[in-house]
């Protein structure tokens, strides 16, 4: 009877906590913003609630809400104050949010931070880095927010379901509620927090347990994989290693993954570790194997940085590198010795928690500030001529990075003498003349269209053979247009030809137009066809030709190249019905 009571009084609690998180996330978005004009000041506030309700709801269960709102609201106040910090790297609080690396060490520090106040809450304070108990509670709180958002979302597709059947007999009850303001808000963190509390009460059913069961069985095919993976490197040469500087982020994630796999393995403590001989074994495999991973991931990211210098995302992705390169050096090393290797790993374990949790804190302080730390280093490779203006992370400097990007365009135009400053400078002024990177790149790639066309004009062969376009032909055709021929023109064909070709068809010999086709391979191993014609001595139009013949696809066979080239081709009159309306003709496909 009186834990029905206890339950009762924590359902109560955590409904009312939820309800209440729901009414401040409605108040932070719909009143505050006309009530306050300081943007940092919003932030501090959104933050510190949000991050209050949500630290709040994964501790109340194991701990009541009585002692779990200051610990909940000290956490939130200090990554606010964290966050605050960060903020003043930019001018404005809009470049800040719109970076997203700042929400993801944010994302970290509740991550880790909330599992340590928890266990020292609900066991106290010589049991703070007890690894059983950190694991047990992270990953209880993990399967508890699971299972309340599922119910949650089951909730409110019942709630819609049935507005739609009480919709059928005229009563729109629910809708009305559901149009007061606030209310969905109100009802969602009611909800969220209700679940929540049930799903602690049946923790016994509703734990870890079967998830950190069902990853084990993932550890048997991700161990011969990465194996073969690694011996295919070897036995190549590593003359694929090179490829590896665009796919970081994938073996970070496979390292990521597979250090997850090594932790549910070993568990919380020796009685919950995996047992069976051969498992022992796959688990300790797969430890050693996370180090060459993420030494291979290093490469990637050290290649980037050499080959285009820092922004603030690959100094993020070096982090994340090193950390995971940390975790496998680590985690090899315990594989590889004697004895109670699983134990000392959980051991470690908590000491790299830890050591994560600091650098997520790190990375919002001036220590680890990759705005400037990129901006510096772009700023240098342009001095030293080392990026072309084509490379130079102008538009980055100007909108992007902040007060650190501003003191590198000052350093620009107060430099007296380096590499290309004139064009550095004009692509200063159009950075900050544009209204969106695009339109900024766009810019600057139609500036180069004269040259590029006259590249292209001496690329693309002209048929029948004696017949040539005017020089400035291509200007008609956008850049990336000619980005997409210039590559199918590089693309060779199976006798060794060009992948293009213009030719010219008089398809209206009244008009006295030049007219012809642009052919040329894609991607896809397929031929795209393009209608041009002159005007001006520039190309124009660009329109894909209409086929006679039902069903025929509009790229056509690569064999056709090679037809034209040999003059396998006849131009003679479509013999096809029009529907003429004065002047017009008209007919399918057209």
């Amino acid at each position: 009877m009186k834990q029905a009571q206890d339950w009762s009084r924590t359902r109560l609690a955590m409904a009312g906590v939820g309800g209440v998180g729901g009414l401040s996330l409605w108040a932070l978005v719909e009143l505050l913003p006309d009530l306050i004009d300081n943007a940092r000041l919003l932030l501090v506030l959104f933050i510190v609630v949000i991050g209050f309700f949500v630290v709040l709801m994964s501790l109340v269960g194991p701990n009541p809400v009585r002692r779990s709102v200051l610990p909940a609201l000290g956490l939130s106040s200090v990554v606010a104050m964290l966050s605050l910090l960060a903020s003043f790297r930019f001018a404005a609080l809009e470049p800040f949010v719109d970076a997203v690396h700042p929400a993801a060490a944010v994302f970290i520090i509740y991550l880790v931070a909330t599992p340590f106040i928890s266990v020292r809450l609900e066991h106290g304070r010589a049991h703070q880095l007890d690894y059983d108990k950190l694991f047990q509670t992270a990953w209880g709180m993990i399967v508890r927010a699971l299972a309340a958002v599922l119910f949650t979302w089951l909730f409110w597709g019942v709630v819609f379901l049935s507005d739609a059947l009480l919709g059928l007999v005229g009563l729109n009850i629910i809708e009305e509620i559901l149009e007061i303001e606030a209310m969905p808000f109100v009802i969602n963190g009611t909800v969220l927090g209700l679940a929540i509390a049930v799903a602690h009460e049946w923790r016994a059913y509703v734990s870890p347990h079967l998830v950190l069961r069902l990853f084990r069985l993932l550890v048997p095919v991700v161990v011969p994989i990465l194996a073969l993976f690694l011996v295919a490197l070897v036995l190549s040469g590593l003359d694929d290693a090179w490829k590896f500087f665009s796919e970081t982020a994938l073996l970070t994630g496979v390292a990521i993954g597979g250090i997850t796999l090594v932790t549910v393995s070993v568990d919380r403590d020796a009685g919950h570790q995996v047992t069976l001989r051969w498992m022992v074994w796959m688990v300790r495999a797969l430890a050693v194997l996370l180090l060459p991973v993420a030494l291979l991931a290093l490469w990637g990211i050290s290649v980037r940085v050499l080959q285009y210098g820092w922004t603030p995302p690959r100094v993020l992705a070096a982090l994340c590198v090193v950390n995971v390169l940390i975790y496998g050096l680590v985690y090899a090393v315990l594989a590889l010795s004697r004895g109670a290797w699983m134990e000392r790993l959980r051991r470690a374990n908590v000491a790299l928690a830890l050591w994560s949790l600091a650098l997520a804190a790190l990375w919002l302080t001036p220590v680890m500030d990759a705005e400037k730390l990129s901006a510096d280093a772009q700023l240098e490779r342009i001095l030293e001529g080392r990026a072309t203006p084509d490379q130079a992370a102008v538009w980055e400097l100007t909108h992007e990075w902040g007060r650190a990007g501003q003191q590198a365009l000052d350093t620009l135009r107060t430099t007296a003498d380096y590499p290309a400053r004139t064009q550095i400078l004009a692509l200063i002024e159009r950075a900050e003349q544009s209204d969106s990177q695009w339109d900024f790149q766009d810019e600057i790639k139609q500036q180069k269209v004269p040259e590029q066309a006259q590249e292209l004009l001496a690329m693309v062969p002209v048929y029948p053979e004696g017949q040539s376009l005017p020089q400035r032909a291509f200007e008609g055709l956008h850049s990336y247009q000619m980005g997409r021929v210039r590559k199918g023109c590089e693309t060779l064909t199976d006798d060794g030809a060009p992948g293009c070709l213009f030719l010219i068809v008089p398809f209206h010999p009244e008009s006295g137009l030049t007219e012809g086709l642009l052919i040329y391979k894609t991607d896809r191993d397929t031929l795209e066809v393009r209608g041009y014609w002159l005007e001006d001595g520039v190309l124009v139009g660009g329109v894909r030709p209409g086929t006679l013949i039902p069903g025929t696809r509009e790229d056509i066979a690569e064999t056709a190249l090679r037809d034209i080239r040999e003059g396998n081709y006849e131009i003679k009159p479509a013999q096809v019905n029009v529907l003429t309306l004065g002047d017009t003709a008209i007919f399918p496909n057209n």
